[in-house]
């Protein structure tokens, strides 16, 4: 369930859009007329607190201009190898205001 969490938070910030955005623009697309989505609930999804509904994964993934794939999918992590041979500068910056 986080790996669905950290990719809505993700794609959502990338997109430029509050939760409560989010909520609205799933709430008009939904055809429940309870309004499901909030933002406090798209909060506990986010952080992994909210059991996510396989309908609401469809709706999310479609206010994102995205896949379910895409949203349930464990993100990438990039390696950073480090040259043994390579230093660590010291030396104080001076820090200019």
């Amino acid at each position: 369930m986080q790996h669905f969490g950290s990719n809505l938070r993700r794609l959502r910030r990338e997109r430029d859009l509050s939760q409560a955005e989010i909520a609205r623009l799933a709430n008009a697309l939904t055809s429940d007329r309870t309004n499901p989505f909030c933002q406090a609930y798209l909060s506990l999804l986010e952080r992994g607190m909210a059991p996510r509904d396989p309908a609401h994964v469809a709706v999310l993934a479609r206010v994102l201009g995205t896949t379910e794939a895409a949203l349930l999918k464990r993100p990438r992590v990039s390696r950073i190898s480090v040259d043994s041979s390579a230093r660590v500068n010291s030396e104080p910056v001076a820090m200019t205001a």
